[in-house]
């Protein structure tokens, strides 16, 4: 298991949850991959974060959603982050690609500083400048993130954006699946949203896990009390299935024989 110190610039660096239960959400993901979690208090004062962990290093983060946006029916969402070295150009790169902000160059902390943005196509992503929190230190490991995934219904508009503001290139296979490459290096991927997706779900992020073995862990999250969204399904070398967790929020768990051991 090799630890992760640096992430790249440009890359998916963190994950996070807001749920409408935390603590039932710590219990699930704690069951079902051997999670601990390490609370300290936000630096508003309003609750406390879950650094949620394997062998003592950090792999996701989590906190309660505030109770304005649990009456108004949101569910609980995993939101994804991406690793630059300057917030401020970053968010000014993206606005000026046409991006909206969600919430602007902000200090966490001595962790780092934070800004969210909705790119032109509707997807959400976070930017992460890392202080004393790197992001996550174990990934594409069992019980770890392993990908992130945008579905767009515009797949060309979205890859010109993160084409101009992170500099990001691209290969389409004959499905047209889109590998996000950064520098080279696979740094998750794109799908385009069809008739399989309600009108009324819009463009989103969405995480994997990686696992041993997607049956299994299927399962073993549904004795948990997920459901499943998208069965186990085989495409080559990988295993997948999207469930939801009991507490509403999706995830993927993924089986592959082509993982990169480092970010």
């Amino acid at each position: 298991m090799q630890q992760v110190t640096k992430h790249p610039n440009n890359h998916f660096s963190w994950i996070d949850l807001m749920s409408t239960d935390i603590e039932a959400s710590a219990t699930f993901y704690a069951d079902l991959f051997g999670w601990t979690a390490a609370q300290t208090p936000m630096p508003d004062g309003n609750g406390v974060y879950h650094m949620f962990q394997m062998s003592g290093l950090s792999v996701a983060g989590g906190g309660q959603m505030s109770p304005e946006m649990s009456a108004s029916g949101h569910p609980s969402y995993w939101s994804s982050y991406l690793n630059v070295e300057d917030i401020a150009a970053a968010h000014e790169a993206a606005v000026t690609a046409g991006a909206e902000t969600i919430m602007p160059p902000t200090e966490i902390g001595p962790s780092g500083h934070l800004a969210i943005i909705k790119d032109p196509t509707g997807g959400i992503v976070g930017l992460w400048q890392a202080n004393m929190h790197i992001g996550a230190q174990l990934v594409n490991v069992p019980g770890a993130l392993v990908w992130n995934e945008l579905a767009t219904r515009d797949v060309e508009g979205a890859k010109a954006f993160y084409s101009t503001v992170f500099g990001w290139t691209y290969e389409t296979d004959e499905n047209g699946y889109v590998m996000i490459l950064n520098n080279g290096r696979a740094n998750g991927g794109m799908m385009a949203m069809g008739d399989s997706f309600p009108a009324e779900v819009p463009p989103h992020w969405s995480i994997y896990f990686m696992v041993d073995d997607a049956h299994a862990a299927a399962a073993k999250a549904t004795e948990l009390g997920a459901t499943t969204v998208v069965p186990v399904t085989n495409i080559g070398t990988m295993d997948f299935t999207l469930m939801n967790a009991p507490t509403g929020e999706g995830f993927y768990l993924i089986r592959s024989d082509n993982v990169d051991p480092m970010p």
